[in-house]
């Protein structure tokens, strides 16, 4: 009988190595140049959602099951652990952040090894059998700094979606990584529906909202659809309700439109802003892009609000006109930046 492992031999990630976690069709994306250039939209779903994430995938050699610790800190203070045998996978680490590991099997314990997570966004977040999922934070803002990272998630809703052939719903898998992100409100902006799935972990608060300028005849800028804005600000003027999920159906439309008056708001790039929204092609929504002519009307209301200005100021003073004040804006921005 051959004696036990009586070492671990760590095989990956490599002592030092940088991990990039966008997927090849993720790359695609960003190299794509038809984005640049005029074409009517798709708005055909697409079959395969290539919105998930890559895992880092740990890899050892071991005598039997052992427990994974990865943490921020050299001394592997306040460790995530997982258990694997000689395999396992983890998901939603955090974009531009060094990671120290080490594997224990029994009484046997690895070295300490460090690796580190590429800066590339948006961060997408693996949830899975719910599409579109991805962290708001990251991205530069104009006043030199950045968008923070865990507070503000956008994507799709959690129960089944009928357009998709697959169908759409979190399970219990999903349900583990949302404790995970520490999600304490779901805010649903669809207008007809309850979401089936309320965790008791979270708070569920529904205020219906639209997209663009076209939708519902006169899209975000009726007044009835400023009230709502206003509504959503005053949500998240309040520390206490973050991190929050916030979703329509597809996490494209009316959750894209929100998405940008929030970054355009914090001060994004006007490139970034269009980036963050057309990643949805990824998804299983369909096409978004920046020639369609929802998105075209969207741009040109938004520009009355201040002529010839940068789009922060458009959607600030857009969002005055909403009845949110300079008191609510400035909570939001203390929280959602570093």
């Amino acid at each position: 009988m051959k004696d036990a492992v009586k070492s671990i031999d760590l095989i990956a990630p490599q002592a030092g190595e940088t991990l990039y976690l966008h997927t090849p069709e993720q790359q695609a994306f960003f190299n794509d140049p038809s984005r640049f250039v005029l074409h009517e939209a798709d708005p055909t779903p697409n079959k395969v959602d290539y919105t998930a994430p890559l895992p880092v995938r740990f890899r050892w050699k071991a005598a039997g099951r052992a427990v994974l610790a990865i943490s921020e800190n050299a001394d592997l203070s306040k460790a995530n652990v997982y258990t694997g045998i000689n395999d396992c996978r983890v998901y939603n680490l955090l974009p531009g952040k060094r990671y120290y590991f080490q594997i224990q099997c029994g009484e046997i314990v690895s070295e300490i090894r460090s690796f580190s997570i590429a800066l590339e966004l948006p961060r997408v977040i693996n949830l899975p059998n719910v599409t579109n999922v991805r962290d708001c934070g990251g991205w530069q803002l104009n006043s030199g700094k950045r968008y923070k990272f865990n507070m503000l998630y956008r994507g799709a809703q959690f129960e089944p979606w009928t357009v998709l052939p697959h169908g759409c719903g979190i399970n219990a898998e999903g349900e583990k990584l949302l404790k995970a992100l520490k999600i304490k409100t779901e805010l649903d902006l669809r207008a007809d529906g309850a979401d089936f799935f309320q965790s008791s972990n979270m708070l569920y608060c529904k205020i219906p909202s639209t997209a663009y300028a076209t939708w519902q005849e006169e899209g975000i800028f009726s007044a009835e659809a400023m009230e709502q804005i206003r509504k959503i600000f005053i949500l998240l003027a309040d520390k206490l309700v973050y991190p929050v999920y916030f979703h329509c159906q597809g996490g494209g439309d009316r959750t894209g439109t929100l998405a940008f008056l929030l970054g355009a708001m914090l001060g994004m790039s006007y490139d970034d802003l269009l980036t963050d929204y057309e990643f949805s092609n990824l998804s299983v929504s369909g096409e978004r892009i920046r020639y369609s002519t929802v998105w075209q009307a969207f741009e040109k209301k938004l520009q009355t609000f201040a002529p010839g200005e940068s789009v922060q100021t458009q959607v600030t003073n857009y969002l005055y006109q909403c009845g949110v004040s300079d008191l609510l804006l400035d909570k939001i921005k203390n929280i959602l930046t570093e």
